[in-house]
């Protein structure tokens, strides 16, 4: 990978995560109108376990920590991750421009730092979702 493709990947996924916050802000719940529905609720009629995202990206982005928590409390664990990730995304930009810092030293970093990440903050999600998907695989609720 070049550095170009890979500053044009981070300004990508920073511009991205912004958008995530931009639409929580507008759309949250201060209004019944959402331009996107959640795809799981409308076909199957239940909740999906990232339902309330919305909501509760909102209530963060207003200081409203407690109402984050009521509406979808993993809201604050993955509005950090976010946060997170839109700092090491800008941190990569940055060190992109240091020629002592090469490039495969940075992609390296990167990884290392993303997949901890991710870690940390998911690895009690990730079974709840499969359990919930397994569950209505083989009873159809």
């Amino acid at each position: 990978m070049s550095a170009r493709t890979y500053a044009y990947l981070n300004y990508t996924l920073a511009g991205v995560i912004l958008l995530i916050f931009l639409y929580a802000a507008i759309f949250g719940s201060n209004t019944n109108y959402r331009p996107i529905q959640c795809v799981h609720e409308e076909l199957l009629g239940k909740r999906c376990p990232t339902c309330g995202l919305t909501d509760g990206f909102s209530a963060i982005i207003k200081g409203r920590f407690t109402d984050a928590y009521i509406v979808q409390p993993n809201s604050m664990r993955i509005f950090l991750f976010l946060m997170g990730m839109l700092l090491l995304r800008a941190t990569a930009l940055i060190s992109l421009k240091k020629p002592c810092i090469s490039l495969k030293t940075i992609l390296r970093t990167d990884v290392i730092l993303s997949l901890l990440f991710f870690i940390l903050v998911f690895k009690n999600m990730i079974p709840q979702i499969f359990y919930i998907y397994y569950k209505m695989l083989l009873t159809g609720n």
